[in-house]
């Protein structure tokens, strides 16, 4: 069971308080007693109640009802039973009665809605069934068809691939896509920064230590860490020391557009996994072309053409990056070109370089374990960044008169859009992607409330976007209850991979649940209790139970849908059927 597939079973809709019901739709009920007079307790969904009824049903069947009019009074009409037979072929009947089709792929998608308790009217099926019967994977969009039936989204294809673009892909994975795209492309400077913007709002972990660094270095017209990084391939070739520390001397605390912390850290770790073979490959390099590179420096003259050939073919065959891009791409016969591949493989040579590494990757991983307050603080910053860039409340901003000063991606891809420029496919992706945000990312009713949100991995240091999902109460006034709420993080760690955790707060005591397939996990985890507690304790709340699980166990108790729907005990007669 993966991380967002927990996501589906734990989360999947807002509470409800009552059982809101419109002429029309189809929903599948349960004669539980029957009681004279001609009543009988029916249960709709989660819902117990006393019906009236004017039709002769059995206690202990399962029947579909149609909601005919609502007041007062709910009138039910009885379509057919659905127990007494195989479930598909009460679904079937269901179907035939309603003039449907009765393809596989549909019954198994009116099975999920009846089994899951959601009402459905003959329309919202016709809609599905077309969206279904073009799309090859079935199951996927049965599940976002569900939910666009639960919530009463328009069933529409805008809000179909704007879902579809959640549940298929990653906020950082289609804005890199497009960033991709718009870098190649000229006029687009203020797209690609917003973009940057989304993917790199900050720095944490390995990354913030590397950055603090290069910085300095480039301040003080170091170049050490400038070579290791190009002989890691982190930095392009035809980058000269003078444009690089330029661009980090007006980055404004910031890692340069043009420097990605996530390629800077792997290329660390992957010259660091190769130091053996790469030593052994600089000497033999220094060895063959030290003497002739030195007098082509001093004399300020280039190589003999045969030489030079010979040279960008044993170039090319080395393991670093670094030294194969500039041999492919940017090496010239020139003093100054050969002299930067020198330099590169002396650093490669010497143990110091080594060193280095060491020092950034080992002091980087420290640098993780921040204080509370620092990562609290990282993270709320992070997530205003993303709801400033993406322009997830742009027309709510637009409605009220509030233009933003900088237009946000959301707005600046709808231009993009119209205007047909390049890059329209990964732009329209990510657009969809920002819509099925938005549709997901706020759900409420008068009492409840249910919110998400997905963050770029990268300044956080996971290996994946960050899922965010919390519900809670509200209270008199409309407010979040700081007492009764839960929060989920669904999070892919660098060294205990795919992780969720769980916390309940009830009358200011926070119980939290952890789920991870880390046979070590939990030990760590234990390690951080009592810093925890000390956290809580400081904000006037209590640690309640931890508890730790494998993710793939199958959580156990009611299901999110369940959970979130109350029982009510209904006097007197509320139905009628």
């Amino acid at each position: 069971m993966g991380v967002y597939e927990v996501s589906g079973n734990r989360l999947s809709s807002v509470q409800q308080t009552g059982l809101t019901l419109r002429p029309g739709q189809i929903i599948q009920g349960k004669i539980l007693k029957l009681y004279p007079g001609n009543k009988a307790q029916i249960q709709l969904g989660a819902h117990k109640m006393t019906a009236q009824l004017e039709a002769s049903l059995s206690a202990g069947n399962a029947y579909h009802f149609q909601v005919q009019s609502t007041g007062k009074m709910v009138h039910l009409s009885v379509l057919g039973e659905s127990g007494r037979n195989k479930e598909r072929e009460g679904i079937n009947h269901l179907l035939k009665q309603l003039n449907l089709p009765m393809g596989k792929a549909n019954a198994v998608f009116v099975e999920g809605l009846v089994r899951a308790g959601i009402p459905f009217d003959k329309q919202q099926l016709v809609r599905a069934f077309g969206f279904l019967g073009g799309t090859a994977n079935k199951s996927a969009a049965q599940q976002i068809l569900q939910q666009m039936v639960l919530h009463k989204y328009p069933m529409t294809q805008g809000v179909f691939q704007a879902l579809s673009a959640v549940q298929t892909g990653s906020l950082t994975n289609h804005t890199q896509a497009l960033l991709e795209q718009v870098d190649r492309q000229p006029g687009q400077q203020q797209l690609a920064g917003q973009l940057r913007s989304i993917l790199g709002g900050g720095t944490s972990g390995d990354s913030a230590f590397l950055v603090q660094n290069i910085r300095q270095e480039a301040i003080q017209n170091n170049q050490t860490l400038f070579t290791i990084l190009r002989a890691a391939g982190a930095i392009k070739s035809g980058i000269p020391f003078s444009q690089w520390k330029t661009a980090w001397q007006s980055s404004a605390g910031q890692a340069p557009v043009q420097f990605s912390q996530a390629s800077a850290i792997s290329g660390l770790e992957q010259l660091q996994a190769s130091r053996p073979e790469l030593q052994v490959e600089a000497k033999q390099f220094l060895q063959t072309w030290g003497g002739r590179i030195a007098e082509s420096v001093r004399a300020n003259a280039p190589l003999a053409e045969a030489d030079f050939i010979q040279l960008k073919q044993h170039a090319a065959t080395l393991t670093a990056q670094g030294a194969k891009q500039v041999a492919q791409a940017h090496l010239q016969n020139t003093s100054a070109s050969i002299q930067q591949l020198m330099q590169m493989m002396e650093t490669l040579g010497d143990d110091t370089s080594y060193a280095r590494i060491a020092e950034n990757l080992v002091n980087g991983s420290q640098s993780q374990l921040l204080p509370a307050t620092a990562l609290r603080q990282n993270l709320i910053t992070h997530m205003n960044q993303i709801l400033l860039f993406t322009g997830l409340s742009y027309e709510h901003q637009i409605a009220n008169d509030q233009l933003p000063s900088q237009l946000p991606v959301k707005a600046m891809l709808m231009q993009l859009l119209q205007q047909g420029d390049g890059g329209t496919e990964q732009a329209r992706n990510l657009l969809n992607f920002i819509n099925g945000m938005q549709l997901q990312s706020v759900q409420e009713t008068s009492h409840y409330i249910h919110a998400s949100l997905q963050l770029p991995h990268e300044p956080l240091g996971l290996n994946e976007d960050l899922l965010l999902e919390f519900e809670g109460r509200k209270t008199e006034d409309g407010e979040i209850s700081p007492d009764h709420c839960r929060i989920l993080f669904y999070l892919d760690l660098q060294h205990v991979n795919k992780t969720v955790i769980d916390m309940h707060i009830q009358k200011r005591s926070v119980s939290v649940a952890v789920f991870n397939d880390n046979a070590s996990s939990g030990h760590r985890f234990k390690e951080l209790e009592q810093q925890l507690k000390s956290g809580l304790d400081s904000l006037n709340y209590q640690l309640g139970a931890v508890t730790f699980k494998p993710l793939t166990e199958e959580f156990k108790g009611e299901t999110g849908s369940s959970r979130k729907q109350a029982v009510f005990n209904y006097k007197g007669v509320d139905y009628r059927v």
